[in-house]
């Protein structure tokens, strides 16, 4: 049966984190005051903790002085916990950054492992991690996403590698053991996850689609059960329109069509939305009584 979080060993750190994504203009250029008023709408929407330059992100189209402005930015404009996801660059870089955020505010770092080549050793990723965590004494989160860097985290390599959490985008469920905070990064799967020990979860969906995730952590803090199936069972019908292939451009187009000013627009290799995917969007929001008049 879930349970609500425990509060150790990320004492103040809140049960779930929208990974926040990036307004592009028509030129690719990042829209800073349209990223502000995400930031603000997502703070007064209850959500106490982002991710900010992850996959979301698009941290794979964005150059390293882009990433540390987009952290100055939401520092300076979020009062919540944020994490700041440093890898997919060399060991040295990637190091580096972790300092950076240390002195730029950020509550915590989150590092994929190396994003090539894949089928990496053990301990050739450790190596690569450890650099990184030795860098700085924040909070360090591991991310796991072998799909898209070739490289699993296993338990071999969380007991090898000092570290504070995991998120897990590849839904692992038998890395929990060996993490002591162990983040699921699927919406599909948060109760289950909770249901084997997880501390909490990741949502990309979350930073356009905020209320069922804020809803699903008032509902475990309650030890309402019945509550939080319901609501998970909303999350995964909202998730047959928001996730799977383009899953970032449906994503802007959600915010596009909510808040006054938001750009819809990706960098490649990410492609904007076909006509029939924003429609589907648009009815998905409609229906939920999102779409905002125009």
């Amino acid at each position: 049966m879930p349970q609500p979080f425990s509060p150790d060993p990320l004492n103040g750190f809140p049960f779930f984190y929208a990974a926040v994504s990036v307004p592009f203009g028509i030129l690719g250029t990042i829209e800073e005051s349209e990223f502000i008023a995400h930031l603000q709408w997502l703070q007064k929407h209850h959500v106490r903790g982002i991710l900010i330059n992850g996959t979301t992100g698009e941290f794979f189209s964005l150059t390293v002085p882009e990433r540390r402005r987009i952290l100055q930015i939401a520092r300076a404009n979020y009062e919540g916990k944020i994490i700041q996801h440093v890898g997919g660059l060399s060991t040295s870089d990637a190091a580096e950054e972790a300092r950076h955020s240390a002195d730029a505010g950020a509550d915590a770092i989150m590092a994929l492992p190396p994003i090539y080549p894949a089928g990496l050793g053990t301990e050739g990723i450790a190596l690569y991690l450890r650099e990184i965590g030795n860098s700085t004494a924040l909070p360090y989160f591991l991310y796991n996403f072998p799909k898209h860097t070739g490289n699993e985290l296993t338990p071999e390599i969380l007991s090898e590698v000092p570290h504070t959490a995991v998120k897990d985008s590849g839904k692992n469920l038998d890395l929990i053991p060996s993490s002591s905070a162990y983040l699921i990064g699927g919406d599909r799967d948060i109760l289950r996850a909770m249901a084997k020990g997880a501390r909490g979860f990741v949502s990309a969906t979350c930073t356009a689609l905020p209320h069922y995730y804020v809803e699903l952590e008032q509902a475990l803090a309650a030890r309402n059960n019945e509550s939080a199936e319901g609501i998970q069972g909303m999350i995964q019908r909202q998730q047959e329109t928001m996730g799977g292939a383009n899953s970032i451009a449906k994503i802007k187009w959600a915010l596009h069509r909510q808040l006054d000013s938001y750009h819809p627009h990706t960098r490649a290799p990410i492609e904007e939305l076909s006509a029939g995917e924003s429609q589907k969007v648009d009815s998905y929001l409609e229906n939920r009584g999102l779409l905002r008049a125009t």
